[in-house]
Order: structure tokens, then sequence, then C-alpha cells
């Protein structure tokens, strides 16, 4: 079910404010003390996220909760998921396909938690580096405000739903699984700045780069509230570092009563809480079309891959095993274009057999089924 509502941002007003105040002075109590720059990038230096993997980048794309990674998939290969309405967010934030495609500054992040993606996340990262296309995931790693502890995700055995509510909290899994958490604020300010340092067009910290677009996707099944609340305190939620959050909020995960939801959405409404620029902005957006999807990976050995580099569509005669059967996209243009061919060599050949017939059937057909004998009969009543 697709759900797209956009959150706005109301008037300043100095309530508003001072109920930001006391907010992020009541988150900024409940986590790890404030951290200098230098220090979290030293963090991240000392573990697998390096921030010089953001160093080139100009267009950013995370994936908070990639689950089998199609949102990172429709950046480059939307022909394969046609029907879905993210395609026109990616379309106004980072270009047409075929910019996408060829656009090397172009990076997607992903951040999967749950183990079981784990080979399928990866091989989508190494394919999609073949084809030229910037792409890594952080999996297993759970997103959170604090990086590298461990944490129990619930998880269901029978993989119903493709697991999709995978979660660190009780949600109606029948299974736990130990995984390593991601600071992910901290991973987006240090990988920004670090791209901004590498650029030399960028501006000052903390100001806003036209040359810079950022688009996130967060789906973390409840534990968007503690990550918003310390990237709010991190101050990465402004257009200088995401220009645009898509998510999907789940109240429901919150103890009852609970006021967490109500003023984290508050404080996020507060447009002075980004002094040199505008605040990110939020639109509550779930689309979990094309879930179970089996789409194989791409090559740069099809025949439809253009010489110059640029993907063009996967049109090779082994595309019937890129979507699983009767999938949505199963009649995409690919997929028809192979048929048409298909048909139409089948037809040239059935057309062929019968106009040659009468011209080498009968003699032909004596001497190689009936012997010698009915051929030289054959050849006498000629």
């Amino acid at each position: 079910m697709i759900h797209v509502r956009t959150f706005r941002a109301s008037p300043c007003s100095p309530m508003l404010r001072f109920a930001t105040a006391l907010y992020l002075l009541e988150i900024a109590s409940a986590h790890r003390g404030s951290t200098a720059a230098s220090s979290m990038e030293q963090d991240l230096m000392s573990s697998d996220e390096d921030p010089s993997s953001f160093i080139g980048c100009k267009k950013v794309f995370f994936d908070v909760g990639s689950n089998v990674g199609v949102h990172v998939r429709r950046i480059f290969e939307p022909e394969l998921y046609p029907l879905s309405p993210y395609l026109k967010i990616l379309d106004k934030t980072f270009g047409s396909p075929e910019e996408r495609r060829t656009d090397k500054s172009l990076c997607a992040f992903g951040i999967e938690a749950n183990p079981k993606w784990t080979n399928r996340l990866k091989d989508i990262e190494e394919s999609y580096g073949k084809m030229g296309w910037r792409a890594k995931w952080f999996v297993p790693r759970a997103a959170s405000n604090v990086d590298s502890q461990t944490v129990s995700l619930e998880v269901s055995s029978d993989g119903a739903s493709n697991d999709w509510g995978a979660s660190v909290h009780s949600g109606g899994g029948d299974g736990m699984v130990k995984v390593t958490t991601l600071d992910i604020g901290t991973l987006i300010k240090t990988g920004i700045d670090a791209a901004r340092r590498g650029d030399p067009r960028s501006g000052q910290e903390g100001k806003t780069d036209a040359a810079f677009r950022t688009l996130m996707k967060m789906d973390i099944e409840g534990s968007e509230y503690t990550v918003l609340a310390h990237m709010l305190e991190l101050g990465v939620l402004c257009k200088s570092y995401i220009n645009t959050l898509t998510i999907e909020w789940h109240d429901w995960k919150l103890p009852e009563n609970s006021s967490t939801a109500t003023k984290l959405k508050a404080a996020l409404a507060d447009p002075s809480r980004c002094p040199l620029g505008e605040i990110t902005e939020i639109l509550e957006v779930d689309d979990e079309s094309y879930l179970y999807d089996r789409a194989t990976l791409p090559s740069t050995n099809s025949w439809c891959y253009k010489s110059s580099g640029a993907y063009a569509q996967s049109c090779s005669m082994f595309t019937w095993t890129r979507l699983r059967f009767f999938d949505e996209a199963a009649f995409a243009k690919c997929e028809r274009r192979v048929v048409f061919i298909g048909i139409a060599i089948l037809s040239i050949g059935i057309t062929a057999y019968f106009l040659l017939r009468p011209k080498i059937g009968p003699t032909w057909r004596n001497k190689a089924f009936t012997g010698d004998k009915q051929g030289e009969l054959c050849v006498q009543s000629q």
C-alpha cells in the first residue's frame, strides 16, 4: 500500500522554539555526550565506514533499511520497476535514468540490519561496481544513534513478507539475531563533509551548496525516533546535508501513550533549527512495491550494453531469469522486446521452410528416410 504525505514546517513561533529547545536538551541528556567532529571522523576512519567513500559524490542517496536493496536498484535500473511511485522522487532529485546511469558523482549508500540479505546486497554492490555505478552497503548493521554496539534484532524464521519487519523493537517476529549498530548521523556528517572538502566548488561547512543533492529513504521499524533525534542533535537534518527525507513512521512500535513521536515531529517542523539554511523536507512515503524482487543482476556482457558504457536494458535471451514469474514488471518493455524478437525469428523460419519445401521436399525426404531404392524411383518419376 502506498502512502505519500507531505510533512510541512509550521510558522516559527516563540512557543515552538521553546519546545524544540527543551526537546533537544532532553535527547542530549539521554544520548552519549556530544563529540567533536574530528573525534567522530577518527572513529569512522578506524572502521569500514571510511568517509573517503564519499569523496567525488555530489548526489547521494541513503537507503536506511534496505531489505533486499530495491530502492537502490530503482536508481540505476528503473525499467525493472515501472509501477513504483518512488521513481518520480528519484527523477526529481537525481535526473533521468540515463543521467543517473552515466553520472559518476551519484553515490548510493545502503544500511540493512538483517544478516539474511548480506550476500544479496554485496552481490548487487559488486555487480554495480563492474557497471561503473557507485553503491555501497553497510550490512548487517542496525541504524542507531551509537556505533559498534551489539543489539538483538527480531526476525521472522519463515521469512514472511521478505522479513520487511525485522526490528530491534518487539513486533511479532519469532527469532533473534545479534547485529552491530551504525551511527547514521555521524556517518552522514563526516561523509558529506569529506565530499565537500574533496570538491573545489564546495562552500563553507554547514552552508547549502547547490552542487549537492541528497535524498534519504528511512524505513527502520521504530528505530527512526532514536536515529532522527540524534541527527537533530548533530544538525544534519538541514538541506546542507539532506535535501529530502522520505520516511515510514512506526508510531505503533512506541509504548502506549508515549509522547516521543509528537515531540520529535514538532522539533522537525521548527524552521529555526537550521540557522545557516533551510530545514530538510520530510515526506511520509511507504513504497513497498516489488517487495519480492527476483531480478538478476546486470552485466556488461549483455548484448544490449552500449559500447559507450551506458547501460541501456538487459535484453539478452537470459533476460527471462531477471524477473520472477508474474512479477509486476514481467512484461516491461525489455521483456516484451525479447518475446517479439523470438516470435519474429520463429515466424521467419516457418515461412522459409514452407516456401522452400516444393523445391527440396520430395527427393530429399525420400532419400533421407526411405533409402536409395525409393530415392531412385523418385528420380525416375521426375
